[in-house]
């Protein structure tokens, strides 16, 4: 067996399970970020406090389409994850199977290093690239599915007050 491949192969499958734990900690960490990001200057303070007062229009409307979208975007996920985990099956089996039936079954010699380095190689960047779209439709449906949370409301208005607040005290300061 290859070293590289099994290497790559090892690399991807592990990096696809942290995944889950960046998703996560994504999840955490993206409204305290997304408050201290919009401290950083009175533009930035501007567009959050419209984003906000956005989500809260769109918090009062019954809508199909929020629905729509969210089974969608659930439905996606996990489309993404089954056919994600079937692929490091796949590569797996292959990885361990393929050098020694193709040795027995062909009549020609295979290099078995060239399969396992290519399979390892070939399930390290389709896990990456497993990773960075589940990545991507978690951080979307958080987005969607956060105005629609009990108690956003509340959470929205006090954000949106501080930050005028503050908005105030440094345009007041700079006008000094």
């Amino acid at each position: 067996m290859d070293t590289i491949g099994l290497l790559a192969a090892w690399v991807g499958v592990v990096s696809f399970l942290l995944a889950l734990v960046i998703i996560v900690a994504a999840h955490l960490v993206t409204s305290p970020l997304q408050r201290r990001w919009a401290r950083t200057s009175p533009a930035r303070t501007e567009k959050r406090i419209q984003r906000l007062l956005a989500d809260l229009a769109t918090h009062e409307l019954p809508s199909n389409a929020y629905v729509s979208d969210l089974v969608a975007l659930y439905g996606t996920m996990i489309l993404n994850l089954v056919a994600a985990v079937a692929v490091v099956l796949v590569s797996i089996q292959i990885l361990d199977l393929a050098p020694a039936l193709l040795a027995s079954m062909l009549p020609f010699n295979i290099d078995s290093k060239a399969i396992t380095r290519g399979t390892g190689l070939f399930l390290f960047v389709v896990s990456y690239f497993f990773v960075f779209r589940l990545s991507y439709l978690a951080v979307k449906i958080r987005m969607k599915s956060l105005p629609r949370k009990p108690g956003y409301a509340q959470m929205a208005m006090r954000e949106i007050a501080a930050l005028r607040e503050r908005q105030g005290h440094s345009t007041g300061q700079m006008v000094l």
